[in-house]
This record gives structure tokens, sequence and C-alpha cells, in this order.
């Protein structure tokens, strides 16, 4: 029985066979590193548990709420890919790793096939549709189980950072991981077949591969090839990711490199040179890469912006768009936009612009996220807050790469629909810098009374960071 094009009763009779398989695994490998002293696989059960639901929940509301979507496209276009492998297997990897061209594809499928979608023409869909039809091999050709891979997959990303960060934070395990796998929104958005999912996933292993190469300085050949391949899938996927990803994470490099001085006005002036150094590496970098990047080139970018703003305010989408207003494209026209661009790209779609049940939930979450804001700085100093960001290289770099992304995506995106789903990638950055900061904050806060009550008392908060 057919239930949609792409999705059939067998899904769901494969399903729990799936979700059984991947439960026993999670519970065998907690057990195993819990025993060898690995604490944070405490919560390595919950986080697969968490990113199986967001999968299941993501297939089926595309299946039978939006009733199609860019998930059955690159399902569709996967799964004729896969056939193609397994009756003309040359041909499928001329298209894998050849030159092909769009013509020579034509001849590449049949009546026989599943009809592929997403073509060269679109070649960053493409490229998640050559993924997919690896995992739908994997998936038994059904929509449901290879979403569910699809999530699996992208977990060991998610998990990654996770690790990353309780090496830095220990006592922040419990944050660490709500923020990285329980923030409603990319717990949903991130866990299907989508560009989303897999851009999230590189994002964390860009950041574990980068870290432990040039903040740990431990030049181990997994850690190259995790850095490499995470760039090599954002060229593929999502180009204008590198644009809020490389400058801050050279940024967090460069500072990194004092980290081990006492706050002091030589160490003040060599960070600012060091900001400056890394700023300038990073775009550096990016317009090396400009040739790789297509329509996400510098000099091409905000064209590209301008036509997906513009289409996206179209009738068409029911009302569901928002505008932050007319800008010049000059220098000093991108920065006065910025506030606007970057408030939509974290905190928008709001209470008041809630037009479906999706918007409610992203409005709710942004609200809240508003509110931890607010909050921060209404409960500790201002100077104490920027002071903590100043001090911790791995927050700046959070909150510039957060904010860059949000930039982008505000600054490009007008439709409420679109949006709530493109900025889910920044959210677990974000939402880890508030918890961070929050956490020094009281601890300041704190050592601070302490002193106060004994002046003469010798005490000191730990700083649990490396």
């Amino acid at each position: 029985m057919i239930l949609r094009d792409f999705i059939e009763v067998y899904d769901f009779l494969l399903f729990p066979f799936y979700l059984i398989i991947f439960s026993m695994a999670a519970i065998f490998y907690k057990k195993k590193y819990l025993i060898e002293g690995k604490n944070e696989y405490t919560h390595f059960d919950t986080g697969i548990i968490i990113k199986m639901t967001g999968a299941f929940a993501f297939a089926l509301v595309y299946a039978f709420y939006y009733k199609d979507g860019d998930t059955g496209n690159y399902y569709r276009t996967g799964k004729a890919l896969m056939e193609l492998l397994l009756t003309r297997p040359s041909d499928y990897f001329e298209i894998m790793f050849g030159n092909t061209h769009p013509n020579r594809l034509y001849y590449f499928y049949s009546d026989d096939y599943t009809f592929p979608v997403f073509w060269t023409n679109d070649k960053y869909a493409f490229f998640v549709s050559k993924i997919t039809s690896i995992i739908t091999l994997f998936g038994a050709g059904r929509f449901i189980p290879t979403t569910l891979i699809f999530s699996i997959i992208s977990f060991w990303g998610n998990w990654k950072l996770f690790q990353m960060f309780c090496q830095m934070y220990p006592k922040l395990k419990k944050q660490l991981f709500i923020a990285i796998f329980a923030v409603p929104s990319t717990a949903f958005w991130t866990s299907g077949i989508m560009k989303d999912t897999v851009t999230l996933s590189a994002i964390c292993w860009y950041l574990y591969g980068f870290y432990n190469l040039f903040i740990r300085r431990k030049f181990n050949w997994y850690y190259w090839i995790a850095t490499v391949s995470a760039v090599y899938i954002h060229l593929n996927v999502k180009p204008y990711v590198l644009y809020a990803l490389l400058p801050g994470s050279l940024i967090w490099w460069s500072i990194s490199i004092l980290d081990k001085y006492n706050a002091n006005f030589i160490r003040n002036v060599l960070t600012m040179l060091l900001i400056s150094f890394g700023s300038i590496l990073g775009f550096f970098a990016l317009s090396l890469l400009s040739n790789k990047m297509g329509d996400y080139a510098v000099d091409r970018i905000l064209e590209k912006s301008e036509i997906v703003r513009s289409d996206l305010k179209r009738d068409a989408y029911k009302g569901n768009s928002f505008d932050i207003g007319e800008y010049d494209k000059s220098f000093t026209g991108m920065i006065s936009i910025a506030p606007k661009a970057i408030f939509a790209g974290l905190f928008r779609p709001s209470l008041w612009d809630v037009r479906n049940f999706v918007m409610l939930v992203s409005a709710i979450e942004n609200a809240v996220l508003l509110y931890l804001l607010i909050r921060l700085f209404l409960k500790y100093r201002m100077l104490l807050v920027f002071k903590i960001i100043y001090s911790q290289s791995v927050v700046l770099f959070m909150l510039i790469f957060s904010l860059l992304f949000s930039y982008s995506v505000g600054l490009s995106i007008s439709n409420f629909g679109s949006l709530v789903r493109l900025k889910t990638p920044a959210l677990p950055f974000f939402v880890l810098s508030l918890f961070i900061i929050e956490y020094y904050c009281y601890q300041e806060k704190t050592k601070r009374n302490q002193h106060y009550e004994d002046p003469h008392s010798l005490s000191k908060v730990q700083d649990y960071a490396h």
C-alpha cells in the first residue's frame, strides 16, 4: 500500500527493526565506555533516542503535514542513484565521481527507475542526494529507515562535539547535552534527509578536528581527515557556512596562543593583534576558496541573497514572509542592517509572527532564548559578561560563528518557513555560549562574595577549562 510516492506501509513495518538495532547498539556502547571511565557516555543512549525521535517525527511531518518537500526529493534522487548502482554500477560511479554533463545523465535513467528530481543543475542538492544514495542502500530502499540511518550518522558529529566540550568543561555536562542535543528545533530539523543535517554534522566534525589540531596541538591524521572532510562537505552543500566558520575559528586559535598568560597590558595588545591576524587569515582563506564556492563566492553572494529574498516574499508563501527592510549593498549598508538581520536569524519567528503549529514551537523556543539572553545581562554586570567572553576563547568563537551565521540567514531569508529550518545550525553554539557565560559569571560572583565576607580568604574558584 502506497501512502505517498516516497513512503509506504513497509516503512512502518521496518521502522521497529531499525529502532531495536540502534537502541541495542547504543546501550552496548554506553556500558562499554562507562566501564572504561568515560562518564560522558551516561548521555549516549539518550542522545541517540532524541536523534531517532527527531528523525521519525521529521519523516512523518514531511510525509503527512507538508505532504512532500525537499526531503522527498533528496530521497527520490538518492533512490534513483541506488537503483542505478544495483543495475549499472559503472554509470553510478561515473555520476558519483566523474565530471558528468546534465545531458549525459538523461541516458542513465529509464522508466524502470525512480525518477531523479535533483540533477547536476543544482549541484549542492545533488551532492546530498549522492550521500543519500549510499544510505538508502542500507535503509532497504525505504524512506523512514533511510531517514533513521541519516540521523544516526549525523549523530556522531554531534557526539564528537559533545565530547570535545566535555573535555573543556567537565562540570557542565548536563548543560552541554541540552545545548547540543535537546534544543527542539535542532533535534527536529537536523535529523532528516536535509542539507541542514549534513551542515550541522560537518560543523561539528570541523570543530572537533580543528580543536585537537590547533588548540590541543595533537597532529593526528584522524583530526586532519575530520577537518578537511568537513570543509569539503561545506563546499559541496552550503559554502556560505565557511564565511561564519573560518574567521571565527582562526580568531579562536589566535587567542588560544595567549591563553596561558595572565590578563595584562601586553596580553591585551597581543590579543588584539592576533584577532586581526586571525580575521585577515580567515578572509584570505575564503578568497582562496572562492573559485570552489560558485554562487557563494564573495563577489556573488550578495546578488544571490537578494534573489532568494525576493523569491521568498512572493504571494505563494501565503503571508509567512517578513522583511528586515531595504539596505545599501555597500559595507556601511551591510553593517547598518546587521542588528535586524541577526535578531531575525536568532529570535524570529516571535510569538506574534505565529501562523501555524511549526512556527509556534519555534516562537516559544525563540522566546526562551531571548529570555536567557536578557536575564544574563540583568543578573550580571555587562562588564563581567564581556570579561568572561574575552577570557574564554571558545566562547568568543561560538558567538562570532552564531552571530555571523544568523546574520547571513537573516539577511538572505524572508520567509518564516525557511528561516525556522535554516537557522538551526547556529542554535547549539549560541545556547552553549549562554550556558558557559552564565556558569563563569556565577563563579566570579561567588568568588567576590567570599572575598567580601572574608578578605583574608585565599580560596579561589577552580577554572575547569583547559
